[in-house]
């Protein structure tokens, strides 16, 4: 069965054709657009939906409107509120072939909560999704319901469709290896038994000449993120967001005793992995592509990034393609634990 996804150009929109329908939607809805509780308090219809910085329909960007995909029979939506207290028995993750997960981004309750998903799953399920909300620490909306707003929590989408996935990053070497030697969720403190942001700090300015403080931090830091080293495959990313007295804040959790490297971008590489990825994910005849690329590697790509778009729906032009800009990706092969991505972009061809 086919999904069935619609773009509106605003809530008032999707509400007037839909809010009094007798139907479920999961919504993925770009941050700038108006949002009234109130009318989402009287819709009929079950509404559940996530707020990205960005959102992507066919191969256009799109700062304001929203992403509704109607919640049909091969599709049941969970939304898991309490990420303390996880109880996944009432969810059908064994018999599932791919199973959606958006979680909140910036919640340090996320690798707990992608580990027991994986505990949980089939071993044959792929899991693909990716982190809502802003990197901006004064916006509360990352998830609502007809209720009202929630954070820190999850949505799982389970479909009966079968999915290809693509997961590809494209930063190269610049400097390392460092062990980390002191951190906390997901803050870094030492690398090598010294100041993390003073070492990042020198390595910055050795190649870019640029000073780095606490005002330039994010601006800067989204050329350089650190690279965990794996035994096989593609170093993960993680992304420095932030710095406070001394101590970096990432996007997603670092442990002790990880080895990193530092990393550097190259426009044309980033576009290369953007090419392989869509290789992996659209191999097979699917009919409806998901997409999801972190928001500060699609600044980091400024004006090549509608070169990206362009390369994925150039692969499949008669094919849906929906996504967003995200904070954090969430992808696994159906062989390997699930991993929460930073500045990767990650695609999911989905064949009916």
């Amino acid at each position: 069965m086919k999904l069935e996804a619609q773009f509106y150009e605003n809530f008032d929109s999707f509400l007037q054709l839909n809010g009094s329908l007798q139907k479920e939607f999961f919504l993925l809805v770009a941050e700038q657009t108006s949002f009234c509780l109130e009318a989402l308090h009287n819709a009929t219809a079950k509404i559940t939906g996530a707020f990205f910085p960005e959102i992507i329909f066919n191969n256009r960007l799109h700062k304001k409107g929203l992403i509704a995909l109607e919640i049909t029979s091969n599709i049941q939506l969970f939304l898991i509120k309490d990420m303390n207290n996880l109880d996944f028995s009432h969810i059908p993750l064994k018999q599932t072939p791919t199973v959606l997960t958006i979680v909140d981004g910036i919640c340090n309750q996320n690798e707990y909560f992608l580990n027991q998903l994986f505990q949980y799953s089939g071993l044959q399920t792929n899991i693909f999704g990716a982190g809502a909300g802003s990197l901006d620490a004064k916006n509360e909306k990352v998830f609502f319901t007809n209720e009202g707003l929630l954070k820190c929590c999850a949505v799982l989408l389970t479909l009966d469709n079968r999915m290809d996935l693509g997961v590809k990053h494209g930063w190269q070497y610049l400097e390392g290896p460092f062990v980390v030697t002191s951190c906390e969720s997901n803050t870094l403190k030492e690398l090598d038994f010294k100041n993390a942001y003073d070492v990042y700090k020198e390595i910055v300015y050795k190649d870019s000449g640029v000073t780095l403080d606490e005002t330039n931090f994010l601006e800067v830091s989204k050329n350089y993120p650190l690279g965990v080293v794996k035994y096989q495959g593609e170093q993960l990313v993680r992304d420095p967001i932030g710095v406070e007295n001394g101590v970096m804040t990432l996007a997603g959790q670092m442990t002790q005793n990880t080895v990193v490297n530092i990393l550097k971008g190259d426009k044309q590489t980033l576009l290369n992995a953007t090419k392989e990825a869509s290789f992996d994910a659209l191999k097979n005849e699917c009919e409806f592509i998901l997409m999801f690329d972190c928001l500060t590697r699609k600044n980091f790509l400024e004006e090549k990034f509608e070169e990206e778009l362009d390369i994925i729906f150039s692969q499949k032009k008669s094919l849906n393609v929906m996504g967003a800009i995200s904070i954090g990706e969430v992808a696994n092969d159906g062989k390997d634990y699930i991993k929460f991505f930073n500045k990767t972009c990650v695609i999911g061809g989905i064949c009916f």
